[in-house]
């Protein structure tokens, strides 16, 4: 009988490559127990929202249905999550925690998605220091040479 197929590094970068399946496999390592869809659902909207820059509240009905409908089931199908549609449960799979080192490095929750939430003005000021300090560098630099 052949075993389970054992998932590779391009099926984890391929699961992780969504935002919300990303959001359930953090809360479900940081929870490491069963929840409930609703609450998944809840708490998958509020990372999310801050990420899109909407109110939780008013992406929890996609978010709810994207979940039960695509998210869950491809999670259960790769051994990432136990998810008991009947129940309205999920639960940490056996695969779940492979997925520790690759979520946290995840660029999308780094210095690059705070930039977007920085006022307009303050990236106008930065981005003007950029130049002005490397005009002045290539000045310094033509000027040894």
């Amino acid at each position: 009988m052949p075993s389970e197929p054992v998932l590779t590094e391009n099926d984890v970068y391929r699961l992780i490559g969504n935002s919300r399946r990303r959001a359930v496999i953090n809360i479900l390592l940081s929870e490491n127990e069963s929840v409930m869809l609703s609450e998944l659902a809840r708490q998958t909207a509020a990372v999310t929202s801050e990420r899109e820059d909407t109110d939780p509240s008013d992406i929890y009905k996609s978010v709810y249905v994207s979940l039960q409908q695509n998210h869950l089931p491809k999670l259960d199908e790769r051994g990432v999550v136990e998810y008991d549609a009947d129940a309205g449960t999920v639960a940490p799979g056996p695969e779940l925690y492979r997925f520790g080192p690759y979520v946290q490095q995840q660029p999308s929750d780094a210095p690059l998605d705070r930039l977007r939430h920085l006022d307009p003005r303050v990236v106008v000021v930065l981005v003007t220091i950029g130049v002005v300090l490397g005009f002045l560098l290539a000045l310094v630099a033509g000027v040894a040479a």
